[in-house]
């Protein structure tokens, strides 16, 4: 059975322009409950998904790394039947996270969804994307769950920590940002010890991000994708002061992360992550991108107008 773009807008009625799938396949005859899925960006795109997407060349747009993970998702719940109206998709966890190419726009990408546990409305698949030669961009482990929005959007954690004391205010000029400003998570970085080399950064979700509008109608939360670029984009902070010091090139900045909010409640752990810089390393535009992360566990919501602080520590620079 396949479902069309019309089919998954009835699926996933609360998405809004953030369906990041154009169609799903279901394996009728699999024994694993698999399935495949295919999307297509273009510079055009009627839903207004390039907001996904960077600039990584002077003549190349690609889809953001951490939207990989949201295209799996959604065909893994798609797949898995229609959502009411009156339920949401929320993500617990996602490993075993990696990219090995890029997600063009304007090409054509399929993929793979394998249902590895399902209990209740908790749902856990594997998944890879390909892209139109049939080469493997990325791929990773989800776990996701349905909840009915009467019964409220859980806090899974009362976990607290603390924020580090700021002893800087470090912010990148963004007139030249390689991604939509909208997508860039972090207004300033505001500590950093380049002896233990720990970071951290602080971002408020706007009240009229545009991905409120799908994430969610009426119950808006800052999506777990975008927690998760914003370490990207601490370690992009930390590239433009390195350069300062005379570190260009293409390296890498790897180690954990966590989010927490400004009363000191953990928000999100992210354990193992990797993060390929790019600066002043022609062809490519000075960015950022995650290319691995073991781990990343969801605890509690994000709202429009909260701000949130980014921890980044055990650093490795190579």
């Amino acid at each position: 059975m396949t479902l069309t773009m019309d089919d998954l807008k009835q699926r996933l009625p609360h998405r809004y322009e953030n369906l990041l799938l154009d169609s799903c396949t279901k394996i009728e005859d699999s024994e694993t409950n698999t399935a495949t899925f295919s999307i297509n960006i273009g510079p055009e795109d009627p839903l207004n998904r390039m907001l996904f997407s960077k600039q990584k060349t002077s003549s190349q747009h690609t889809i953001l790394e951490a939207t990989f993970m949201e295209i799996l998702a959604l065909a893994s719940i798609s797949s898995s039947g229609t959502i009411r109206e009156d339920q949401l998709i929320f993500f617990t966890s996602i490993s075993h996270f990696t990219k090995t190419g890029d997600f063009r726009v304007g090409e054509h990408i399929t993929g793979s969804t394998t249902q590895l546990k399902s209990k209740n409305d908790m749902f856990k698949y594997q998944g890879q994307l390909f892209d139109h030669e049939h080469n493997l961009i990325s791929e990773g482990t989800v776990m996701a769950f349905l909840i009915d929005i009467q019964n409220g959007i859980p806090q899974t954690s009362s976990k607290e920590t603390s924020i580090p004391e700021q002893n800087m205010e470090f912010k990148p000029d963004l007139d030249h940002l390689f991604k939509v400003p909208d997508m860039w998570v972090c207004d300033a970085l505001i500590y950093w010890d380049p002896e233990t080399r720990e970071c951290a950064t602080r971002y408020t979700y706007p009240q009229n991000h545009p991905c409120v509008k799908g994430h969610f109608p009426g119950n808006p939360v800052m999506m777990g994708i975008m927690q998760w670029m914003g370490v990207s984009d601490a370690c992009f902070c930390i590239a433009k002061m390195l350069k300062e010091t005379g570190k260009i090139g293409q390296y890498t900045l790897s180690g954990n992360a966590t989010i927490l909010k400004d009363n000191g409640q953990i928000v999100c752990d992210i354990k193992g992550f990797v993060v390929e810089i790019f600066m002043d390393s022609p062809p490519y535009l000075n960015q950022s991108e995650i290319i691995e992360t073991k781990k990343i566990l969801f605890r509690n919501t994000v709202r429009p107008g909260d701000t949130v602080y980014f921890k980044l520590f055990d650093l490795v620079i190579v």
